[in-house]
């Protein structure tokens, strides 16, 4: 396998990683804002 060809995979799979990441964040943020809402203004 060509060196190129292992760096595009590296930064493809860390790519991928990072949206999985932030897409978890984003979900986690998503439910502590609506639990914050259904307990109302603290």
């Amino acid at each position: 396998m060509p060196m190129e060809k292992v760096k595009e995979t590296s930064k493809t799979s860390l790519m991928r990683t990072v949206e999985s990441w932030r897409r978890k964040e984003r979900d986690e943020e998503r439910k502590t804002r609506k639990e914050r809402k259904a307990n109302g203004p603290s």
